[in-house]
């Protein structure tokens, strides 16, 4: 059963998933430093914040209907 957001909340999402995605180069800082453990972690949090952004709308003010799936 979709979650049905409101715009509002939808554009707050969106906001905080770019914010995030703007350390994605950690993870290359990581590999660099063969922290292996903290490289993995990072990018399965950042691959999540990707198909969330996808579900969103990829750009600021995605006019389809704001729905996303549990």
């Amino acid at each position: 059963m979709p979650l049905t957001i409101s715009r509002e909340q939808r554009d707050a999402i969106y906001e905080l998933v770019v914010t995030h995605l703007t350390g994605i180069g950690d993870v290359w800082i990581e590999l660099d430093n063969h922290d292996f453990p903290t490289a993995k972690r990072l990018a399965r949090e950042f691959v999540e914040d990707l198909h969330l952004l996808n579900d969103l709308g990829l750009t600021r003010g995605d006019l389809r209907p704001c729905a996303s799936c549990p």
